[in-house]
């Protein structure tokens, strides 16, 4: 522990100059896996070689990337960590969330990187019982899975149904069932507690009926309920779920009925008492607008056609669900996504059964794992559901114009749509002359609101230039017209650089951009609608030169030497920026050297991004 202090108060050759690396001593308290070998960690600051007291409060946030781990970090473990512990401040990256205030009411205020060759383990905490049983019973599910369906994409989605963690499952497959609108068969929630509470309440009340005790069957299946939503990772969902059972459960064994409304508005209140960050969690809010939507809505909707056969019935109510629980949950998706599916009933009919059945069949070779010759027919049974439920996911997706999108709705436009939901929806049984004229009126005033952002974005004129992971990549906004500029290296954290360019296309409604490579000695010209751009890409930047205003920006990369600005006309310089690949150790000594930096320089990897307005380049700042 000491030495390792200790080499983080010496210099790093070619890093960061002395006294920039921090020892601290952490003790954590929330780890989370967010792929393999890396894990996402809320710790306390036990001790530091600096005193970081005075500058931050609260716990940290550590980012530990270690894929050589023998044993996985554990809550309680006591870490001895050698990196540079920051403040947690926004990006400024265009359309970014504002995570500093999510962390801030979290009371996380500072995050650090660290691999596996900074950090050592002073003491491991001995796994719990319940620990030792969930990380166990996943990989046993995950082992169970494997053997049994031999198709591996299938058996990652039977895993994914069953444990609910997604880290194995195809990125674009994921992207499929969420362009499709089925997203939630996959997720964790009501749909998979409420099988397991009618599984095990249809086999435990025939037996307690016979003791007269049928009500205290609700009471016996809540201990299982609660064990499956931590086993699966305790999300908002999930939680949600197993407390609206809990209070059916209660009732069931006071010989009550409970009402929808009131056990959906309660657990709503207790979860946010306990977790008052959940509620800008998407999962929290669509799970509480769904059922919220169906009891309103769907009651309505089944009254519209009524039928005695139960095949009929149940198809009835299944579609009629399906559209109540679009209505209020599908502006919080065109919000959120900026699209919104059209086929969503047509993905939901087959793939709702399908997913049920292969949920079902997935718990059945788990009780049946000890029995290769009763096991094997139903993997290749689940198998077989399974590539069946895919291709329908992926045909829906393959439909031309299958979803709306580039949809970009304000605050005060969701708003008005929500106001006229609720206007609609008690003029139902009396029809009033003033509540369509309020809906008219409604839908007047978001068309006028669409058309004013849609002409505000076609004059628009910015330039970005992104803070990303020691990347370059930045951005030209004509309109709607955008042109990409990222580095050549076609090895670069591409997961970072999609997430930013997809944040600025919904920010600045684009349409989808044209990505150009920043290879060093080329010079090229693009000319959108009536503005001319002038890009020269050197060895240590490049320049962007925009001639229908005269303004010039210089960015430095991480190739950078002193000199190399000698290229470009010092006149037309208005910005000097060095970008995100850009190490700390040289901007300042960029800063500290006798040839300085221009009056106008901006560091992206200390100020956040760089964004110039260049409709008036000398009175716009960038933030």
């Amino acid at each position: 522990c000491c030495s390792l202090i200790h080499q983080a108060r010496r210099p790093v050759k070619g890093a960061e100059p002395p006294g920039q690396r921090t020892g601290l001593l952490l003790q954590l308290s929330d780890v989370i896996m967010v792929g393999p070998g890396r894990h996402r960690i809320r710790a306390s600051i036990l001790e530091t070689t600096h005193d970081l007291r005075p500058c931050f409060r609260g716990d940290i946030q550590l980012f530990l990337d270690d894929p050589d781990a023998q044993t996985p970090p554990l809550p309680g473990d006591v870490l001895a960590v050698c990196t540079i512990p920051k403040p947690i401040r926004n990006k400024g990256n265009p359309g970014e969330p504002d995570f500093a205030s999510l962390q801030a009411a979290r009371d996380i205020h500072v995050q650090a990187s660290a691999a596996g060759k900074d950090v050592l383990l002073l003491d491991h905490r001995d796994q719990g019982i319940w620990d030792v049983m969930f990380s166990r019973s996943r990989c046993w599910v995950e082992r169970s899975m494997h053997r049994y369906l031999h198709d591996s994409a299938a058996a990652d989605l039977a895993s994914t149904l069953l444990t609910g963690h997604r880290v194995s499952m195809d990125p674009d497959l994921l992207k499929a069932y969420a362009d499709t609108g089925v997203v939630h068969v996959i997720a964790i929630s009501g749909l998979h507690l409420g099988m397991i509470y009618g599984l095990i309440l249809w086999l435990v009340r025939p037996l307690l009926s016979r003791w007269g005790r049928s009500r205290a069957a609700g009471m016996i299946i809540l201990p299982v309920l609660w064990i499956y939503a931590c086993f699966t990772g305790a999300s908002a969902s999930v939680i949600r779920s197993a407390s609206m059972f809990t209070g059916n459960g209660l009732a069931m064994a006071m010989g009550r009925k409970q009402s929808f409304l009131n056990g959906l508005g309660s657990s709503a209140m207790v979860l946010l008492a306990w977790r008052p960050d959940w509620i800008f969690d998407i999962g929290f809010q669509l799970s509480y607008a769904a059922l919220l939507s169906i009891a309103m809505f769907q009651p309505r909707l089944r009254a519209f056609i009524r039928t005695t056969h139960p095949i009929a019935r149940m198809i009835w109510d299944l579609v009629m669900v399906t559209i109540a629980a679009q209505v209020l949950t599908a502006p919080l998706v065109a919000w959120h996504f900026h699209r919104l599916p059209l086929l969503f009933l047509f993905a939901n009919l087959p793939v709702v059964p399908l997913s049920s059945l292969t949920l079902l069949l997935g718990i059945l070779i788990c009780l049946l794992c000890w029995s290769p010759i009763l096991a094997e027919p139903l993997g290749r049974s689940t198998t077989f559901l399974i590539h069946v439920m895919n291709g329908q996911v992926m045909g829906m997706d393959a439909v031309p114009h299958a979803s709306l999108t580039e949809l970009h709705p304000g605050r005060i436009q969701i708003l008005i749509i929500y106001v006229m939901i609720l206007l609609l929806r008690s003029s139902c049984q009396n029809t009033c002359l003033l509540t369509i004229s309020l809906c008219w009126m409604g839908m007047v005033a978001c068309l006028m609101l669409g058309s004013q952002e849609a002409s505000r974005h076609e004059r628009q004129r910015v330039l970005v230039i992104f803070q990303t992971r020691r990347q370059s990549l930045c951005a030209l906004v004509e309109g709607t017209d955008m042109l990409v500029l990222a580095d050549p290296a076609e090895n670069r954290d591409s997961m970072s650089r999609v997430r930013c360019i997809d944040q600025a296309v919904a920010f600045y409604r684009c349409r989808p951009p044209t990505l150009v490579r920043l290879v060093p000695g080329t010079t090229f010209d693009w000319m959108p609608a009536r503005e001319d751009w002038r890009i020269v890409c050197g060895q240590g930047g490049y320049h962007l030169l925009d001639r229908s205003s005269g303004v010039m920006v210089s960015v430095r990369n991480g190739a950078y030497r002193e000199g190399d600005d000698r290229t470009a006309d010092r006149n037309a310089t208005v910005w000097s920026v060095a970008d995100a690949s850009c190490a700390l150790w040289k901007i300042h000594r960029w800063e500290s050297s006798a040839e300085g930096v221009p009056s106008r320089f901006h560091s992206v990897p200390e100020q956040g991004a760089f964004v110039l307005n260049m409709d008036q380049p000398s009175r716009s700042a960038p933030r």
